[in-house]
């Protein structure tokens, strides 16, 4: 067995910022807390303020309340989770224990990406600034042409993100109700995406957080219109109107829109929005689409489309961890967190064994991790 690099790491003092993750992420509030920890609710207050660092019959109780190993609250500080940093979807209709669970994700989250940082040097965030261009479809463009996209269709988004320093992790099934998100947290962008959907769905929900990420970088993301922008710059990205203007069926219906859906990788409803969106089809075009749309509510472009999209980046630390023989719980042990915990923040994918690409492509510690993506 080879040595284990994680066990370079050391817990370090107590830190309010994990209590308040581990807190948020099992979606107890202050008092639930302390109830379920036998202390008075104002001792939780100050725990969570940093005005008070539990003892160990405290910090035990805490670990035993959250089910969090006690080292979680022990390593580095993670900084401040921000509501109106993320990019929630209806964000208004939201309830506060599912926003609350989605930002402890985020922590947890933020948490691991620390410790593997510390490891590797993981791509940096590569993006332009856009938050003060307007228009969404200029936006898109741009960023084909500066990432050398061309018109081609995006295969594989996930890994594209990757490469330009984005860090993409899955959403745990009780958090999912807050949708897939995003977030810029001490300059590295996080992008947590609703497995629960097609692969089509997922395809496009990537690009409407970096829609979020480059267009809304520094806040007011939660409105009608922010999220207008981002679904219009995420359509513009994955269907390029020059291409899709020399598809585009004289005659369009369902079995003319399947097509171009599987094409681009994108769900039947977001293609013919596009389609209407530059003018493709008329009004009434679109409202009898969309009713085709909805009496098969089966049919999708998942079938043509590459539904096994993966983060390369992972499977990457995953294999090079294991070759040096790292088990899956010694990770989870290093960074705080129970296995199960894991395996639902990162797609999986440590349960899997790697051959091929993921594994042939890991040198020594710490390497260089670069992401190839399939448009490159």
């Amino acid at each position: 067995m080879g040595t284990n690099p994680l066990s370079r790491s050391r817990a370090g003092s107590f830190q309010p910022s994990r209590m308040l993750a581990a807190r948020l992420r099992r979606g107890f509030t202050v008092n639930a807390l302390a109830e379920a920890m036998g202390s008075h609710r104002s001792t939780n207050f100050r725990h969570d303020a940093g005005l008070f660092t539990p003892n160990e019959e405290h910090l035990r109780a805490a670990a035993r309340a959250l089910r969090f190993p006690e080292r979680f609250f022990l390593g580095d500080d993670i900084g401040e989770l921000a509501p109106e940093k993320a990019s929630f979807r209806s964000s208004s209709k939201l309830v506060a224990r599912q926003r609350d669970m989605a930002l402890g994700t985020a922590g947890v989250a933020i948490a691991f990406n620390g410790e593997i940082e510390r490891l590797y040097a993981l791509p940096e965030p590569d993006f332009p600034d856009l938050a003060h261009r307007c228009d969404p479809e200029q936006a898109a463009e741009f960023v084909r042409r500066k990432w050398d996209l061309d018109e081609r269709p995006i295969e594989n988004i996930m890994q594209l993100l990757e490469s330009r320093g984005v860090r993409v992790f899955s959403l745990p099934v009780d958090a999912a109700d807050a949708d897939s998100f995003s977030i810029w947290h001490r300059d590295r962008p996080f992008v947590f995406l609703n497995t629960a959907k097609r692969a089509d769905e997922r395809h496009l929900d990537l690009a409407h957080e970096l829609g979020h990420l480059l267009l809304h970088r520094y806040g007011a993301r939660d409105t009608p219109k922010t999220q207008q922008a981002a679904s219009a710059f995420a359509s513009a990205l994955l269907i390029p109107a020059a291409a899709i203007c020399a598809d585009a069926p004289s005659t369009p219906g369902i079995a003319q829109l399947l097509p171009l859906a599987q094409k681009w990788g994108v769900p039947l409803t977001a293609t013919a929005r596009r389609l209407h969106r530059l003018a493709l089809v008329s009004d009434w075009q679109y409202r009898r689409l969309r009713m085709e749309i909805a009496e098969q509510p089966s049919l999708s472009a998942e079938e043509g489309f590459d539904a096994r999209e993966r983060p390369l980046l992972l499977q990457r630390v995953f294999a090079s961890l294991r070759a040096r023989g790292v088990t899956k719980h010694k990770i989870a042990s290093t960074v705080g967190i129970y296995p199960k915990d894991l395996d639902e923040l990162t797609f999986g994918l440590a349960l899997i064994s790697f051959n091929g690409e993921a594994s042939a492509t890991i040198d020594r510690l710490p390497p260089r991790l670069t992401v190839v993506t399939t448009n490159a």
